[in-house]
C-alpha cells in the first residue's frame, strides 16, 4: 500500500489565502481547491491512498470540511492517523504505518518533521508543482 499523509495548514492553504478570507466576510478556515487538485494529481499518478495527519482530523467540523472539499475534486480521505496525546505527528504516522500494510509513504506537511519521507511545504506557498513531482517520483520508486 502506498500512502500520502496529508496536513492541511501550510499544504492545502497558505498565507495569502488566509489573509483574503479574513479580509472578507468568509471568516472560515480556507482550503484551496487548486492545492487539492495537486493532491489529486499525486493520487492519480501513484495509486496512493490519502490519510489525514493534520490536526483538522481532531475537530468534527474541520474533518468534515476537508473530507467534503477533497471529494469535490475526486480525492477520498481513506483514513486518519490515530490521536496519541503527548506524541508528535511522526509517531502517529509511524503507528498508522505499523497497523497497516504500508509499502511506501510520503508526508506532506509544513512542519519540519524528522522523517526522510517528508516533503516539506511552506505556509507562504502551500503545496507546489515542484513538490508534487518529487512526491510522485518518490511514491513510484521501485515499480
Amino acid at each position: 500500500m502506498k500512502v500520502l499523509f496529508l496536513d492541511v495548514d501550510g499544504v492545502l492553504n497558505y498565507s495569502d489565502l488566509f489573509s483574503s478570507c479574513f479580509r472578507s466576510d468568509r471568516r472560515s478556515d480556507p482550503v484551496c481547491p487548486v492545492r487539492l487538485g495537486l493532491v489529486k494529481r499525486i493520487v492519480d499518478a501513484t495509486g496512493c491512498v490519502t490519510v489525514l495527519s493534520s490536526s483538522w482530523r481532531l475537530t468534527d467540523t474541520l474533518h468534515t470540511r476537508i473530507t467534503t472539499e477533497a471529494k469535490k475534486v475526486g480525492v477520498d480521505i481513506y483514513d486518519t492517523t490515530p490521536d496519541l496525546p503527548g506524541e508528535d505527528r511522526v509517531i502517529e504516522i509511524m503507528t498508522w504505518c505499523e497497523l497497516n500494510s504500508v509499502k511506501t509513504y510520503a508526508i506532506l506537511d509544513d512542519l519540519a518533521l524528522p522523517d526522510p519521507n517528508l516533503f516539506q511545504t511552506t505556509m507562504e506557498d502551500g503545496l507546489t508543482e515542484i513538490i508534487v513531482n518529487r512526491v510522485i517520483t518518490h511514491l513510484n520508486k521501485g515499480q
